[in-house]
C-alpha cells in the first residue's frame, strides 16, 4: 500500500530563496503550457510534450529539462477532470519531483534536490517517528510544498499490508454530532477539548466574516488551516483507536457509507457541527484497517438512528433527542448513538451471513448438481433410433 508522509526540509536562507525561485519559475512554465494546451485543445501528455517542449525550454532557459517534463505532465493531469476553462497555477503551487531531481541520503537524514541554481546537496530533513521511514521503502518521487514559510516534501512510501482475516463479528461505529464516533460497546470518542476548539473557531469565524477587511480575510485563511489540522489530528487519533480495538478483538469494523449520504443537521448547528470531516474519518479508518488486515464493512446509514436495535421497529418518534432513544413499540431505551452503532453492526453481520449463505448454497449446487456442457446437435443429424451406438476401432 502506498502512503504519503510529510518530510520537513531544514534549509538555509539561500537554499530557501533558491527553492522559492524554482517554484515560481516552475508554475510560470505551467501557466504557459496551460495557455497553449487550452488554446489548441491539446491535453495529451505525449502530444503536448512533442508540441511545446522546446518552446518552453527557450522561454525558461534556467529551468532544468526534467522540470519542464514534470510541468507538462502536471498540466496534462489537471485537464483530465475539467477541459472547459483554462487552468492557472499560483506561484506557490507545489512542484513534482522524481528520481532524476531528488535523492535521499542513505541514513535518511538529508536529501539532494535540484533547483534553477543547480543541485542543492545535503539538505537536512526531519519527520515524525510515526512515519517509520527506516523500515519502509521510499519511492524517489515526491511533491514539494511551501506552507507557513517552510518547505515540506510529500514523499510516497510503500507500507506492507497484513493478510486480511475473515470476520465472525463486527464492531459497529456511528458518526454523530455530539459524539464524533460511538461504538456499539458504548465507547465514545469526544471530549470537552474538541467541543471547546470547535466553538472557538465558530465564534471567531463569525466575527471575522462580519468585518470583511483584508486583514480579516487573511486571518480567516490562517484559522482555516489550523482548524483543518485540528480535525485531521483528531480523526487520526479516533481511527487509530478504532482499528486497534478491532484488531485486539479479531473482529471487523462496520461503518456508515457516507459517500452519497449526508446527515441532517439543524440550521443553527450547520456551521458549528456540519463541517466536521466525517468522510475523512471514514477514509482514515479504511486505510489503517487495510494495513492492519482488519476487514471493513460499509453499510447503508439510512434509518439507523430511528430503528430500534431491540425489536427492529422504525419510527421517527423513537429518537427522542440528540442523545436519547426510546422505542415506541417495545419501550427499549438507550443512548441514541449506541443504538445506531448496534444497528450498523447488525447490518454488517447480516450482510456477511447472507454472503456466506449464498456461497454455501452455490457450493452445494456445484456438488449435487454439476454443470454439464451440452453440445447442440444439428436437426438433420439427430439420432432417432434408441439403439446403442457402436464404436469400432481400427
Amino acid at each position: 500500500m502506498l502512503l504519503t508522509v510529510p518530510i520537513k526540509l531544514i534549509v538555509s536562507a539561500n537554499e530557501k530563496q533558491s527553492l522559492l525561485n524554482t517554484m515560481y519559475m516552475f508554475n510560470s512554465a505551467c501557466n504557459s503550457i496551460s495557455e497553449y494546451a487550452f488554446a489548441n485543445r491539446c491535453f495529451s501528455k505525449f502530444k503536448l510534450q512533442k508540441a511545446i517542449y522546446h518552446q518552453v525550454r527557450k522561454q525558461f532557459p534556467k529551468l532544468p529539462s526534467q522540470f519542464v517534463i514534470r510541468a507538462i505532465a502536471r498540466v496534462s493531469a489537471t485537464y483530465k477532470n475539467d477541459k472547459t476553462v483554462q487552468h492557472r497555477f499560483q506561484k506557490h503551487s507545489s512542484i513534482d519531483f522524481d528520481a532524476r531531481v531528488l535523492a535521499f541520503g542513505k541514513n535518511l537524514d538529508m536529501i539532494s534536490i535540484s533547483s534553477i541554481n543547480g543541485r542543492l546537496k545535503t539538505i537536512p530533513i526531519a519527520f515524525g517517528t510515526y512515519a517509520n521511514l527506516h523500515s519502509r521503502k521510499i519511492r524517489n518521487s515526491a511533491t514539494l510544498v511551501f506552507n507557513n514559510g517552510n518547505f515540506f516534501l510529500q514523499a510516497v512510501v510503500e507500507v506492507p499490508e497484513e493478510e486480511q482475516f475473515v470476520p465472525i463479528d463486527f464492531i459497529g461505529m456511528d458518526s454523530g454530532i455530539v459524539n464524533l464516533a460511538t461504538l456499539d460497546n458504548g465507547v465514545k470518542f469526544v471530549g470537552n477539548e474538541v467541543e471547546t476548539v470547535r466553538q472557538r473557531y465558530h465564534n471567531l469565524r463569525k466575527r471575522l466574516q462580519s468585518r470583511g477587511t483584508k486583514s480579516a480575510k487573511r486571518h480567516l485563511k490562517r484559522i482555516s488551516n489550523k482548524e483543518g489540522k485540528f480535525k485531521r489530528n483528531t480523526n487520526h487519533i479516533i481511527s487509530k483507536r478504532v482499528v486497534s480495538e478491532a484488531k485486539r478483538h479479531n473482529v471487523g469494523i462496520a461503518i456508515e457509507d457516507l459517500q452519497s449520504f449526508k446527515k441532517t443537521v439543524r440550521k443553527k448547528d450547520r456551521d458549528k457541527h456540519g463541517k466536521w470531516a466525517f468522510n475523512q474519518l471514514m477514509q482514515f479508518i479504511l486505510y489503517k484497517a487495510k494495513i492492519a488486515g482488519v476487514p471493513v464493512a460499509l453499510v447503508d446509514p439510512r434509518n439507523t438512528s430511528r430503528t430500534c436495535s431491540n425489536c427492529g421497529h422504525c419510527e421517527k418518534g423513537n429518537r427522542k433527542s440528540q442523545s436519547d432513544f426510546l422505542c415506541l413499540q417495545c419501550g427499549f431505551a438507550t443512548n441514541a448513538d449506541v443504538n445506531a452503532s448496534i444497528n450498523i453492526k447488525n447490518r454488517a453481520v447480516s450482510g456477511i451471513n447472507l454472503l456466506q449463505g449464498l456461497m454455501t448454497l452455490f457450493s452445494r449446487a456445484l456438488v449435487n448438481e454439476p454443470i454439464v456442457a451440452v453440445q447442440k446437435q444439428h436437426p438433420a443429424k439427430r439420432r432417432t433410433s434408441n439403439k446403442p451406438r457402436t464404436f469400432m476401432s481400427g
